[in-house]
């Protein structure tokens, strides 16, 4: 991909095409293909995909994965990326972040998938789990950036975060907390810097979360007495 000043102005620049005699393919965790714009991990067909690891054939098979309807082997590349209507990747994080909370084994880049598929002015996200103590409980934190979606110009907000993770995410992979920020730190590398993500304040998130969430007055009797 040639970076023009569009690029520049743009949430994210596309990491190109594939190269001649090369296929990139953008499934979900069943080998299917996502649609347009939705994130997906990364597998790559061609010439110069390799035969395997020596000696390593546990390795391989992690690796080399036989896709349906594809005649040869391609490489499992643990990239989240989305891809748009004129063929173009775009990078969005890794899914081989996998942690244990409460006993459950978590892929962190399931949860940053979804969130990223909520809205179009969502443009990144990191999941982390965070204990303010060590005898404190563990949390998921899920940090959000969100820019002015072109429609409304209005961004992100908690309440549809969590009511989009509701409907895709079972309930231990729900995040506790949502951080919603403009911009988030980037290394040298142009990657995500986690160590320098923002540490929660609880106290005003607590306060965030309530005034997002809208509750409707009761309507008729009956419900008068239930919300009494």
């Amino acid at each position: 991909h040639i970076v023009t000043p569009n690029d520049l102005l743009s949430p994210s620049i596309p990491i190109g095409c594939p190269l001649p005699n090369y296929q990139c393919y953008v499934l979900d965790r069943y080998l299917q293909p996502v649609g347009i714009d939705q994130v997906g991990e990364l597998y790559i067909g061609g010439v110069g995909v390799f035969v395997g690891y020596l000696h390593r054939d546990d390795l391989t098979r992690q690796v080399l994965i036989q896709i349906p309807n594809v005649n040869e082997k391609c490489y499992k590349t643990g990239d989240l990326v989305k891809i748009d209507s004129n063929g173009e990747l775009y990078f969005v994080g890794r899914v081989d972040f996998q942690i244990k909370l409460r006993g459950q084994r978590i892929e962190i880049g399931e949860i940053e998938r979804i969130i990223l598929n909520v809205s179009p002015c969502v443009t990144n996200c990191v999941v982390i789990k965070y204990q303010q103590q060590p005898e404190d409980q563990e949390h998921l934190i899920a940090y959000v950036q969100s820019s002015s979606s072109s429609s409304n110009n209005e961004m992100i907000t908690i309440e549809e975060l969590k009511h989009y993770c509701q409907q895709y995410l079972p309930l231990y992979m729900i995040p506790t907390w949502f951080i919603i920020l403009e911009q988030l730190p980037l290394n040298t590398n142009g990657k995500v810097d986690r160590k320098q993500l923002p540490k929660p304040d609880f106290l005003h998130l607590t306060q965030q979360q309530a005034n997002d969430h809208h509750v409707d007055e009761p309507n008729g009797e009956m419900e008068m007495e239930i919300y009494k």
